[in-house]
């Protein structure tokens, strides 16, 4: 293995790189970067005096610096084909793609089609207040992995995306915007900083009534909805399920951000990415994303934790559908209805209504 020390920085970058000697790659072309542990140099391609064109990965902690041995570009994991692609909506994913400090303009980008600005008024600079590191712990089912970003203007924007229905999302938004808010002020500070916050909520599954994907709320006064109380409260809820391929113009750039989120098929990804840079940066850094090992097995571990979390729901769902056909049950064996009334009623075998009798007697 010897090092190549010619540096790179960027997608798209063309150059040789010389294995000392008289030895020479013909060229090397990287088509993505690392988009949470800086600028880490992912080449897909390298020409080698075998053949231009094999195919290989970036080693292992290689930031910056190309690797070469034996004309090869030497693999994390070794050789190998393309790894099934990670899943966007899954949040420890989101964070990385969309929360990370080096695809901030996929951030941005993201964030004015949802917010639909006013020409000119297009947010093009923002900070990310909780950025994704390594220390999180997408293993903890009680974690909430989601992206808090400000404005050059001072609005805070809190996004998070949600595979669970918790039956309770329209309370627990305002909650968490509340706390966003109010958290704002210092000790001491008047209400007249307070600065407009923004909740962006993406669900996989339909929490609120109609067809639409996207639906945005302000405060306005009943019977007049022009009249808006204060700007600084706006909620958005994105409902994936919701939203179709096909069912969508080409020119709705939100719905083909949404697309890529919910973990559409490779094959339309250059119809969704077309005229969007900044989408098909996305899409890059999912893939390389996906042939890492350790954020494969990161990824694993979280989907564990939400499969858990997925079977306790269920599980608690069910205990209470059981304990409610008891009641139902013996409520019927109490009037002294016919037991197999009761029995279609309730699903209960005889067997079981019998013994619950005895029990009641």
């Amino acid at each position: 293995m010897k090092r190549v020390d010619r540096e790179c920085h960027k997608a798209g970058d063309v150059g040789a790189l010389s294995l000392g000697g008289s030895e020479e790659l013909p060229a090397c072309r990287p088509r993505g970067f690392w988009a949470s542990r800086g600028h880490r140099c992912l080449v897909l391609w390298l020409g080698s005096p075998a053949g231009p064109g094999q195919r290989g990965n970036v080693r292992s902690g290689a930031p910056c610096k190309r690797w070469a041995g034996g004309g090869k570009i030497m693999a994390k994991g070794g050789p190998g084909r393309m790894s099934e692609l990670l899943s966007p909506k899954v949040d420890f994913v989101f964070k990385r793609v969309f929360g990370s400090e080096e695809n901030k303009d996929v951030l941005v980008a993201f964030l004015n089609a949802v917010l639909k600005p006013a020409p000119g008024k297009e947010i093009t600079q923002i900070e990310i207040v909780s950025p994704y590191t390594d220390k999180e712990a997408p293993s903890d089912r009680l974690s909430v992995l989601d992206i808090r970003a400000r404005t050059a203007g001072g609005t805070l924007i809190n996004i998070e995306i949600q595979l669970i229905s918790r039956f309770d999302m329209e309370k627990r938004t305002l909650y968490c915007w509340s706390k966003q808010y109010s958290g704002q002020l210092a000790e001491g500070q008047g209400c007249r900083q307070l600065k407009k916050t923004v909740a962006i909520n993406i669900t996989d599954f339909a929490c609120l009534p109609g067809e639409r994907y996207h639906y945005i709320f302000h405060l306005r006064e009943d019977r007049e909805p022009d009249l808006i109380l204060s700007d600084d409260l706006e909620i958005h809820f994105l409902e994936l399920p919701k939203l179709e391929m096909g069912a969508y113009s080409l020119e709705d750039r939100l719905a083909k951000w949404l697309l890529f989120i919910r973990g559409v098929g490779k094959e339309r990804w250059e119809e969704l990415a077309s005229g969007e840079p900044a989408l098909r940066k996305a899409m890059t850094t999912l893939e390389f994303l996906s042939e890492d090992r350790e954020a494969r097995m990161l990824y694993e571990m979280r989907q564990k934790a939400l499969r858990d979390q997925i079977s306790m729901v269920e599980g608690a769902r069910e205990q209470g559908e059981e304990l409610g056909k008891m009641a139902v049950a013996r409520n019927m064996l109490a009037m002294g209805l016919d037991m197999g009334l009761i029995a279609q009623a309730t699903g209960f075998a005889r067997e079981k209504l019998e013994e619950l009798r005895n029990q009641m007697e």
